[in-house]
């Protein structure tokens, strides 16, 4: 029977799906569109994701794609192989919730986190990523040479990961985030420390203020996305913290700055 790939990301998606292609392989790809490190959890209802997806960030359509991932993983057959790296939020909140949801059928994992993997990058260039934190980090030239190098997971990982899920779910906090110990609840302000930092009293564009944080706040973990943080620069605006020119959400126009004193 055919091998079922689970991409925890859209972007851990498209680069599967390429490595896929790459090693020559028909295997099947199912992709999780949703982003479990932030927004309500506690009762795992496709239509309350969706809809604070759209109230909080304007992304509709989320519904569906949850009810379909979840309907296509009960219907395969075969070996289901999930792919995931634990220092990054997204990634982990999906594997904990993978845990919790599929617990009457053995899978295998392929767990990225601190690989030395051998890749090469978009302009042509060899390379080696010495700690690998991601997989949608992993170019699809990386993620080929994984293939078939998945393990299949102990019952006693699977109940760890959903006693960690249920006190998640019971907390139900705005974010999760990644510490040594594990992911956590985490303040609906976590970030907003960082926006402020990267802003000024001069005009920046929020592509900007977003890429400033995103790019100098990786390490150790990859807490946040910039779908988040889009979020959160429009709520600072809300709260007066940020002075917009424009929709926070059309990052690549609008122009934010700290009031001035």
């Amino acid at each position: 029977m055919k091998t079922t790939h689970i991409a925890p990301s859209d972007s851990a998606g498209g680069s599967l799906q390429e490595a896929l292609r790459v090693a020559g392989r028909d295997d099947a790809l199912l992709v999780f569109g949703d982003d479990l490190s932030c927004g309500p959890i506690a009762s795992g209802d496709p239509v309350e994701r969706a809809t604070w997806w759209k109230d909080e960030y304007g992304w509709p359509g989320i519904e569906e794609n949850i009810r379909s991932f979840w309907t296509r993983v009960d219907a395969s057959e075969g070996k289901l192989v999930l792919w995931f790296g634990r220092h990054s939020a997204r990634e982990l909140a999906f594997r904990h919730a993978w845990a919790w949801r599929v617990v009457q059928r053995r899978y295998h994992a392929v767990d990225v986190t601190g690989l030395r993997i051998p890749v090469t990058w978009g302009n042509g260039t060899d390379g080696v990523i010495e700690s690998a934190h991601a997989v949608s980090t992993i170019p699809s030239t990386g993620l080929a040479t994984l293939f078939d190098s998945e393990r299949e997971t102990s019952s006693d990982e699977e109940a760890s990961y959903r006693r960690q899920w249920a006190k998640l779910m019971a907390e139900d906090a705005p974010f999760r985030i990644i510490t040594p110990s594990g992911l956590i609840s985490a303040p609906n302000d976590c970030f907003d420390h960082l926006l402020l930092a990267h802003s000024a009293t001069d005009w920046r564009k929020v592509d900007y203020v977003v890429g400033d944080v995103l790019g100098l706040n990786s390490e150790p973990y990859l807490q946040m996305s910039d779908g988040t943080l889009i979020g959160r620069v429009a709520a600072l605006v809300d709260q007066g913290k940020l002075v917009a020119d424009g929709n926070p959400y059309e990052i690549r126009e609008c122009r934010v700055r700290l009031p001035k004193p």
